[in-house]
């Protein structure tokens, strides 16, 4: 079989197609069949032999969009910044400004609808990014621009408290209720001396917002 002589290649074909067609057509619209159509004679079974189901394409698009947005997006390489609050303030913007990434996860309704699936979202990424965030929060308390707190903690209430109380719920907000919401996290995390979120956040969080207002395949609701 083909894939056997360049499964790298082939996968990152399928890839490559998935994330064209997530962003012309959306998550939803997408089936594996036009992935199929779109890779120019590759099998089914072929694209099957690399991914186990649409949802695990999904997965790996948004990872590889993740790590290849910008040379600074990428988790593994030092964060822009000259404390360790300014590095996770700077990534807190680049993250949020990555907007063809979000194009692509806030297309998936029906994935961002299922209990199931949020839910392994969760568990298969909480422990990834409060891994990357956890030393900056400690670079951010030994140089004192952050309190003293446990750092893990710290990093899980971010990652809880941007991406399940409002990243998950973002489509369905008001300019306002985005303004709102992050303004009362940037007072909630003020409160504990752990002032991540500034004015240049919650002004991405609404440049965001109206990103993906204009976006037609991103359902919006309010």
């Amino acid at each position: 079989m083909g894939t056997q002589k360049d499964p790298e290649g082939h996968r990152q074909r399928i890839l490559d197609v998935a994330q064209r067609l997530f962003l012309e057509k959306g998550y939803d619209d997408t089936s594996i069949q036009d992935i199929v159509d779109g890779l120019g004679g590759m099998t089914k079974g072929a694209v099957y032999y690399h991914f186990s189901s649409k949802s695990a394409i999904f997965d790996a698009v948004t990872e590889r969009m993740a790590s290849s947005a910008s040379p600074q997006d990428d988790w593994e390489k030092d964060w822009p910044g000259e404390t360790g609050l300014e590095k996770l303030r700077n990534e807190l913007v680049i993250s949020l400004t990555a907007y063809a990434r979000h194009d692509v996860s806030y297309s998936a309704q029906t994935l961002l609808k299922s209990p199931r699936m949020v839910g392994e979202m969760y568990l298969t990424s909480m422990d990834d990014i409060v891994r990357v965030i956890t030393p900056y929060v400690q670079e951010g308390i030994d140089d004192g621009s952050i309190a003293p707190h446990d750092p893990t903690d710290v990093a899980q209430i971010m990652f809880i408290l941007l991406n399940m109380w409002i990243g998950l719920k973002l489509t369905t907000f008001s300019k306002e209720e985005v303004v709102s919401k992050f303004t009362l996290l940037k007072e909630m995390f003020e409160g504990i001396g752990v002032p991540v979120v500034d004015d240049r956040v919650i002004q991405a969080a609404v440049s965001l917002h109206s990103h993906l207002r204009d976006n037609p395949r991103v359902p919006m609701h309010e």
